[in-house]
């Protein structure tokens, strides 16, 4: 490494380190016409892993991959369906805990929507004859329009009417569609004899995928 000198005080100094020590300690004297250059330190060249580590570097991030990916595909808890407390469009109250020990299919939906509609006319109406015995029946209207349950209830009745929807209806007065995470409608649950969601569908379904899903859950 190369030395210098105060040109005032001589004291040993590093060359870049002279303009420095002299605005310091000698700040009246003259800076000398041609300062000392500080000695360039060779570039070292960038280090690179060996290959034993190298290989080490890419085990590690390719086993955190693979754990990331189990953890995600591992099966989840069964999801436990919200308590509500509704009342029909007969009056009857209804609540979750009506439904236990049965099978229900929780139909979440809204009577002007064009899909709800479809569903129920196509899928629900054909099927709920042959599964009445064994599975229970709710459709739940989300009330986007925020009627009173006198105006909602007189919407639902006419909706049953128009597509020959013979099951229980009622208002959700109860904000059961945001407690279970409906996003869309239809929304269509089935809900164990214990109480816990077995199946969750989003959008319409046809009366064969329903219909398939109800045989593999329930049976027959």
């Amino acid at each position: 490494m190369g030395k210098s000198t105060c040109p005032v005080c001589a004291a040993p100094l590093k060359p870049e380190n002279v303009a420095g020590h002299m605005g310091r300690v000698h700040p009246h004297a003259p800076l000398p016409e041609a300062m000392p250059r500080a000695s360039r330190r060779p570039k070292r060249p960038p280090r690179r892993l060996s290959h034993r580590r190298e290989a080490y570097a890419y085990g590690i991030i390719a086993i955190v991959v693979v754990i990331i990916v189990v953890v995600a595909l591992l099966p989840r808890g069964k999801e436990r369906a919200p308590d509500f407390n509704l009342v029909d469009t007969e009056g009857a109250s209804t609540r979750s805990s009506d439904f236990q020990g049965s099978f229900l299919v929780l139909d979440l939906m809204w009577t002007k929507c064009s899909w709800c509609q479809r569903f129920t006319r196509e899928a629900l109406v054909p099927l709920y004859p042959s599964w009445e015995s064994r599975v229970r029946f709710l459709s739940v209207d989300l009330n986007r329009e925020g009627d009173s349950v006198e105006v909602g209830n007189a919407r639902i009745l006419a909706f049953k009417a128009e597509f020959g929807a013979t099951w229980p209806y009622a208002l959700d007065t109860d904000g059961l569609a945001d407690r279970v995470g409906v996003t869309g409608t239809p929304t269509t649950l089935l809900i164990d004899r214990e109480g816990y969601i077995v199946y969750r569908h989003n959008g319409y379904e046809s009366l064969e995928d329903f219909s398939s899903q109800l045989n593999r859950f329930v049976g027959g």
